[in-house]
């Protein structure tokens, strides 16, 4: 779709627009190249299929890959694989991925040429996923270079250490790395998915101000229009003037932007808190209880002894599993009143605030926490991580995701100013919106006529995210095929369902379990392969990935000729 603020389309080169910022509802150079250079692959591929080509004339075809944390990076792998294995991969010019979906991308479009590869690919990448190993010491390195900046987030957190943890890998390269693979038409180009936060919150799903993408050339808002390069994404702008340069963003942080909507947010919190007390407080908490010299520096608390006395009776009654808890931390609370402006008040009240729909094990970690982080704050223990644990603590509680320089800042262009008067964006999990990232492949630009949509998130309802995308188009006037679907299908759905109509692209949308391929299991794998579950053994990871085989390979002659019915009207 043009874009609905820049029609026209308009470089930013004047004086008053900084030469790196794009106002325009074209394609960039990188991607034309991109997509032009692609023609000669899926021209020669569709030949081989046996179809007459006209390399003028060739149907754009895109992968849509859902989200769904690890799921929906083993469906994905298996997904793409099988396209290969029935020499569809290569008729495909876009793939658009989110979530989980992206730590796969991602670890593809790194090896150059994946789709020359993927049989050796595929192999290495399913034994990293299924093994324990990941480097924590360099999360850590790489969490206390990140806490010296001003836009820290939880983002940072979940970045270095869940996602590190979840691929087996911290991805220390960037993503403008990967032009020059996408330009030579060897492999289809990608759209990694995120939304910002306050158009969602205050604007909705469908305002076309949610959406942001990140591409090998540019980042930016794609309905609106308004992109910069790569490399300069999340560099501090004002008036449309680039005002610091920082090294460009390594591409673990982005998959943690990606990806940060693992499940529901009471499941999210529990882990990020578990995985601060494994990854700071257990590595680095003193192991005896420090001298009461040391808690002597405690500023304007004259009160010493009772404040740990609080925090002994707290540890003991939670430890003991026992009644009063709830009354330590309220006695705490009003102690630390007198230093409000800590972070250590500041957990605590939050702490109070929600005590009381905490389980036993939450409390604990939270405990432990707090008893760390008033020895740093308050006592003045020196930990090399000092800074890191503030400032997670400080957005746990807040919590503060994606905190991204905001490109468009007092920008003066003609772009919504809402979008142009805050310094900082907060970029999240495109699932936020809808995990099937639709609206970033269906630019009028694009000219997609054939989508091909994989469902990996089938918990809540495995048709939401065609759904979500039906009303997207609707409220932004895009051409979309109308989708009805038997409310029978919601817990058993088919293997493959088509939607179509005059003047759309034509929808393949594929369930991941359903009746043919999980016959009389669909609620077993659904449960089974729980976003939640952040690792899985090679024989689970096998198991899913031979299911996602089967998903592509059923219906590969239907895909073939739906491709030949798109060639004959495009000669027509």
């Amino acid at each position: 779709m043009a874009s609905i603020l820049f029609p026209g389309g308009n470089t930013a080169t004047s004086e008053k627009t900084n030469s790196k910022i794009r106002f325009s509802s074209d394609l960039s150079a990188g991607e034309k190249k991109s997509i032009e250079n692609r023609k000669a692959k899926v021209s020669a591929c569709l030949t081989s299929l046996g179809m007459n080509v006209d390399q003028n004339k060739i149907p754009q075809i895109a992968v849509i890959l859902s989200g769904g944390s690890m799921t929906a990076a083993i469906g994905s792998l298996g997904t793409l694989v099988e396209l290969k294995n029935q020499n569809l991969l290569d008729a495909v010019t876009f793939i658009s991925g989110c979530s989980g979906a992206t730590w796969l991308m991602t670890s593809l479009y790194d090896k150059g040429d994946w789709t020359k590869n993927l049989d050796s690919i595929d192999n290495e990448l399913r034994a990293q996923w299924a093994s324990l190993n990941f480097d924590a010491t360099k999360g850590i390195q790489k969490l206390i270079a990140a806490a010296e900046q001003d836009n820290y987030s939880l983002t940072h957190f979940w970045a270095y250490i869940i996602v590190n943890f979840t691929v087996s890998e911290l991805n220390e390269k960037v993503i403008s790395s990967q032009r020059a693979v996408c330009e030579s038409g060897n492999v289809p180009y990608p759209y990694y998915s995120s939304v910002d936060k306050q158009q969602v919150d205050t604007k909705g799903k469908n305002n076309f101000g949610t959406w942001f993408q990140n591409t090998p050339h540019e980042a930016g808002y794609p309905l609106i229009g308004a992109f910069l390069n790569s490399e300069y994404f999340d560099n501090k702008y004002s008036n449309s003037q680039l005002v610091k340069k920082e090294p460009e963003l390594d591409l673990c942080y982005l998959q943690g932007i990606w990806s940060s909507a693992l499940a529901a947010p009471e499941q999210t919190l529990k882990l990020v808190i578990e995985k601060i007390v494994e990854y700071i407080v257990q590595p680095y908490a003193p192991k005896s209880k420090p001298s009461t010299g040391l808690l002597s520096g405690l500023p304007v608390l004259g009160n010493l002894n009772l404040i740990t006395s609080i925090l002994s009776d707290l540890e003991k009654i939670l430890k003991e599993g026992a009644e009063g808890s709830k009354v330590l931390v309220e006695q705490l609370l009003t102690v630390l009143s007198v230093v409000r402006d800590t972070v250590t008040y500041q957990l605590v009240k939050w702490m109070n605030d929600r005590w009381d729909t905490n389980d036993l094990e939450e409390k604990l970690n939270l405990f432990s926490i707090l008893n760390l982080l008033q020895l740093v704050e308050l006592a003045g223990l020196v930990i090399p991580v000092a800074k890191v644990l503030i400032k997670t603590v400080l957005c746990l509680v807040g919590w503060i995701w994606g905190t991204t320089d905001n490109f468009l800042y007092k920008s003066g262009a003609s772009v919504p100013s809402d979008l142009t008067d805050k310094e900082f964006r907060f970029l999240i999990d495109a699932g936020f919106a809808n995990n099937s990232p639709y609206p970033l492949i269906l630019r009028k630009e694009q000219q997609v006529k054939l989508i091909l949509s994989f469902e990996f998130y089938p918990m809540l309802d495995p048709f939401l995210g065609i759904k979500q995308a039906s009303d997207y188009c609707k409220a932004n006037n895009i051409p979309f095929p109308k989708v009805e679907i038997d409310p029978a299908d919601q817990f058993n759905p088919d293997g493959c369902y088509i939607f179509e109509d005059v003047n759309t692209p034509t929808v393949f949308h594929f369930p991941i379990f359903n009746r043919v391929t999980s016959e009389g299991t669909v609620q077993q794998r659904t449960a089974q392969y729980n976003i939640a579950n952040l690792k899985y053994s090679i024989k689970d990871i096998d198991k899913l990935y031979d299911i996602a085989l089967r998903n592509v390979r059923n219906y590969a002659e239907k895909m073939k000729d739906k491709i030949q019915l798109l060639l004959s009207d495009l000669v027509d």
